[in-house]
């Protein structure tokens, strides 16, 4: 059977009770409730093989308020966690064999004490360090101080899952060659650890059901009562061992269960990244509708179905559909199967090799954009519809532009990224996103304009290069108290045909202003822009700051800031002035 190294660790905010069981100060019961050493309980006979791997000086508080005084120099909370109790051993069988071998056992206990001040801040921070040799199985008890550069906290040692499963990692390296090995993480098995004087517990109830068996036997007859006494110290033992082994089987029964589930979900990851969704429903009698498909887009349907496949994986590497009628029908191809009454066991079994490369080679050939009007819509509709907007913590936040302009606009923004809708003649047609490494727009689909607010019964028009660019100016006239109507039309690059006509369209307003990028690029979108709108009244207004209108909003920004700096430093100043008048003259 595998054997096991042990490591437990346990945080300490009151500490008056703590080291009374390691010193032995405690008035515990002791002697074992049998004879032998499957037991349990402390043996009197062996308390004084007990041994201090660390010098003790007073109790465990005497010793732990001497060394936070000495090595503590920052402040701490009162409720602060001022110990941390470790508890080092093994399985025990194995743990027995090393205890056999001297040299081992001297070696264990010595890489102990190493592995302890290695991750624990040194040598100084471990206020007890005793190993225990009057318990069934030995083991050591440790004592720490959770101080590192002066600062109590035990956070720098022990905070989450993620550094108490690397401490154990690296205690069961330090304990490998001992012979005992790396338990499975609790996240796998799902048991908690059974604390001893639950064991204990029921350990004694056991034995009080044995007496109870047993209280028959005649005390009177010599022989019967010395029959008794063994029956009665057997069937302990055995009860113990029934009891440790019982705990072992469940554990191995979780843990094999949660092996296997661990197995079937990586079965099913394996699935989702390399069975072409498009093959497999091609598979299932789907047949692709050309008229609609684009190298990107493939329409496939079957009869009372139709789905949106993209031929690529998307941004997580999976391969993704979505429905044509019902908006909550995509996701994965294990969606997909079970949206279409397929059981898990049978999705975990697919693959990719009996799959027809032909109808690959086909997509391969459709257009680059997708035709169909309303199938782009859907498309454009269902990544809209993805998105979410979150107003605390997002990518346009981080470029100047307040929360009341963005949701002003009710534009789609998270931590990383802006997504902004295209149109064409009030059509959804695409989709641009922006982030801090530039801008994408949606492959397969048409390019249209992102239009903010409503021209048709806006004052004024303002034409920009981005999206961006319409928010910082619309948050610029807002802060310079214009109360105008003001819609803004975004050509996200390059004027195409459609787009030009677009902007040929546009009603006439007082004035159509040109607010494109302060370079080359954009005074040549300028002088295209007023050839389109030849006849309207059209004012070019550049940015005096930087590149582009996001660059004046952020240059402003910082200018104001650096104001209301200037403005508390004054004021700091004049107050303190006053506060040296009152102090030379309190009769002012």
């Amino acid at each position: 059977m595998e054997q096991f190294a042990v490591i437990h660790f346990q945080k300490f905010k009151d500490t008056s009770k703590l080291g009374r069981h390691i010193d032995r100060t405690l008035k515990e019961k002791m002697g074992f409730v049998g004879r032998d050493e499957t037991s349990v309980g402390i043996d009197p006979t062996k308390k004084n093989i007990n041994e201090h791997l660390v010098p003790k000086k007073g109790s465990v508080q005497q010793d732990l308020e001497e060394r936070i005084a000495t090595l503590v120099k920052h402040k701490y909370r009162k409720d602060a966690v001022r110990a941390i109790a470790i508890i080092m051993t093994g399985s025990h069988e194995q743990m027995k064999k090393i205890q056999e071998n001297n040299t081992e056992f001297e070696r264990w206990k010595k890489e102990n004490l190493a592995f302890v001040a290695r991750e624990f801040a040194g040598k100084e921070n471990i206020v007890r360090m005793c190993l225990h040799m009057d318990e069934r199985t030995p083991h050591i008890h440790a004592i720490v101080v959770p101080v590192k550069n002066g600062k109590l906290s035990a956070a720098q040692f022990l905070n989450g899952r993620v550094k108490l499963k690397g401490l154990q990692d690296r205690y069961y390296e330090a304990m490998k060659s001992f012979g005992l090995s790396r338990g499975i993480p609790a996240q796998i098995t799902e048991t908690k650890r059974k604390k001893v004087g639950e064991y204990r517990r029921e350990v004694k109830q056991g034995i009080k059901v044995i007496q109870e068996l047993t209280k028959e036997i005649s005390h009177f007859n010599i022989g019967l009562s010395e029959t008794k006494q063994k029956i009665e110290e057997e069937m302990t033992n055995l009860y113990i061992k029934n009891e440790e082994l019982t705990q072992r089987l469940e554990i191995e029964h979780l843990t094999n269960k949660n092996i296997l589930y661990e197995q079937k979900k990586k079965q099913l990851e394996n699935v989702k990244k390399n069975v072409n969704l498009v093959q497999h429903i091609a598979s299932m009698g789907y047949q692709i509708v050309k008229s609609k498909t684009s190298k990107k887009w493939v329409v496939m349907e079957k009869t009372g179905d139709r789905v949106l496949v993209l031929s690529e994986k998307n941004e997580k590497g999976y391969y993704y559909y979505q429905s044509a009628y019902n908006a909550n029908d995509k996701g994965t191809i294990v969606d997909f199967m079970l949206k279409r009454g397929y059981r898990l066991d049978y999705i975990r079994g697919l693959s990719s090799q009996h799959l027809d490369d032909i109808i690959l080679q086909n997509v391969k050939k459709s257009p680059e954009i997708v035709q169909d009007k309303k199938m782009a819509k859907e498309i454009v509709q269902a990544k809209l519809d993805s998105w979410t907007y979150d107003p605390s913590d997002n990518y346009l936040l981080k470029r100047g532009i307040k929360r009341n302009t963005i949701e002003k606009f009710a534009i789609k923004t998270n931590s990383d990224t802006a997504l902004f809708s295209l149109t064409l003649k009030n059509e959804l047609v695409s989709a641009i996103v922006y982030n801090k490494k530039g801008k994408y727009f949606e492959k397969g689909l048409n390019r249209g304009v992102s239009v903010l607010g409503t021209p048709q019964i806006a004052d004024r028009i303002v034409i920009c290069e981005s999206p961006i660019d319409a928010l910082s100016y619309d948050q610029l006239a807002a802060e310079s108290g214009n109360k105008e109507k003001i819609a803004y039309i975004a050509t996200c690059g390059s004027i195409s045909k459609e787009i030009a006509q677009e902007l040929a369209t546009l009603p006439n307003k007082k004035s159509i202003i040109l607010a494109f990028d302060n370079d080359e690029a954009g005074g040549r979108m300028a002088q295209q822009v007023e050839e389109i709108l030849k006849g309207k009244k059209v004012i070019r207004h550049t940015p005096n700051q930087g590149k582009d209108w996001n660059d004046v909003l952020r240059f402003m920004t910082k200018i104001s800031q650096q104001d209301t700096q200037e403005q508390d430093r004054e004021l700091l100043k004049h107050q303190r002035e006053l506060k040296e008048k009152l102090r030379q003259n309190p009769k002012i």
